[in-house]
């Protein structure tokens, strides 16, 4: 791990193996931030692959149980006041294709997380930052595409 660390130049490697829910081995390397030690209990932004990880618990929801969530569930569902969400379904959003904003891009989410590397964001922390004023213009209309 030491090696892979160097090689890529990375600030931090953690690693978790588990077994049936059970820890075998566990080990943190580098910092996660400028003088922050890396620990095994941390958490941290995995960006893009994100997006396939949640489309295959989504799908395998839906597997396991329809009656819960559909693809073509709007996501007015869940998020009544969100622009456009009755527009937008599930399918959409696995896709990346409701245009909804991207709470990554705007400065002040950028500021936020400089200044707080290491807080913990919540769903709802996110959304604020991926809509009006945040996002200019907002987005388009879902589906349009």
């Amino acid at each position: 791990l030491e090696r892979i660390k160097a090689k890529h130049q990375l600030n931090a490697i953690i690693l978790s193996v588990d077994q049936d829910g059970a820890p075998l081995y566990r080990i943190a390397l580098g910092e996660s931030t400028q003088g922050v030690p890396a620990t095994t209990d941390m958490h941290f932004r995995i960006g893009g692959v994100g997006r396939q990880m949640l489309s295959t618990v989504m799908l395998r929801t839906i597997e396991q149980d329809p009656t819960r969530l559909a693809l073509g569930d709007q996501v007015s569902k869940w998020y009544p006041g969100y622009p456009h969400a009755e527009l937008a379904t599930m399918r959409m959003l696995a896709a990346s294709s409701a245009d909804f904003g991207d709470y990554v891009t705007p400065n002040e989410f950028i500021a936020a997380v400089v200044a707080n590397p290491l807080r913990v964001w919540t769903p709802d922390d996110l959304i604020v930052f991926s809509r009006a004023p945040y996002q200019q213009p907002q987005f388009d209309i879902p589906g349009l595409d």
